[in-house]
């Protein structure tokens, strides 16, 4: 870094209940900040205290009490650092389920909610402070199915099974249909029960159990409204 004259800010991640990577929050904390203080070429830029495990708590009331979890352990190593008279001016964490609890924290002065540009069927289980499905953010990514096969009064078959959509938060939705219900029927079909009305050919818009691994299964995201294809983006990070 010093033979190209270069900064780099970093954020120290701290364990605050996800238990993936990060230090616990105390004097580890202060220690990694000292050394980030120390070393040439590095700057402390704050703290990053995310825990995804909470996003999906299913109860508005229980993903509050989660995070106010989150946020005790992100004042412990708030302290250390304050003790030591380091500032550290960015804290942040959240997600699309806990977002507006770290941001009403006055602990917190970033959230970083990804999920909530797509949504999936996984986030529309979660329940809102009123009991009702949470609807502040709108489904937008689909995955296009077409039916390939029917048999009458049993099942439809479309072309879209595992290699389609990511199978690790449960099977798809059928938008607008809410009667059917999509069974993985292997890489590359999924059954759909019952078939209602559906012929060879018709098309369905299937709504990913979870958005992330989906969006990674492709290379492009097709821009559509209203009957019209708008833009093409290349998923430019997708892989392991």
């Amino acid at each position: 870094m010093q033979e190209f004259r270069a900064t780099v800010g970093i954020l120290i991640d701290v364990n605050v209940g996800g238990s993936r990577c990060g230090v616990a929050p105390g004097g580890a904390v202060l220690d990694l900040a000292k050394l980030a203080i120390e070393l040439p070429g590095v700057t402390f830029g704050g703290i990053h205290c995310y825990n995804g495990i909470n996003q999906h708590i299913r109860k508005a009331v229980d993903r509050g009490a989660a995070t106010a979890a989150v946020v005790e352990m992100t004042k412990q190593a708030l302290e250390e650092l304050t003790k030591a008279g380091i500032d550290c001016p960015l804290v942040t964490g959240g997600g699309t389920g806990t977002y507006v609890f770290e941001a009403g924290s006055e602990v917190f002065n970033e959230v970083q909610p990804g999920s909530y540009i797509f949504m999936d069927a996984d986030y529309g289980r979660n329940f809102d402070a009123e009991g009702k499905p949470v609807s502040e953010f709108e489904q937008t990514l689909f995955v296009l199915a077409t039916v390939i096969s029917v048999t009458e009064g049993v099942r439809a078959v479309v072309d879209a099974g595992m290699k389609a959509v990511s199978p690790d938060s449960g099977p798809p939705l059928v938008k607008d249909y809410p009667e059917m219900t999509y069974t993985f029927g292997g890489d590359n079909h999924g059954l759909i029960t019952p078939p209602g009305n559906l012929c060879v050919g018709d098309q369905l818009w299937l709504v990913p159990g979870h958005c992330d691994p989906t969006v990674n299964l492709y290379d492009h995201l097709i821009g559509y409204q209203d009957s019209k294809v708008l833009a093409v983006w290349p998923v430019m990070a997708r892989g392991p």
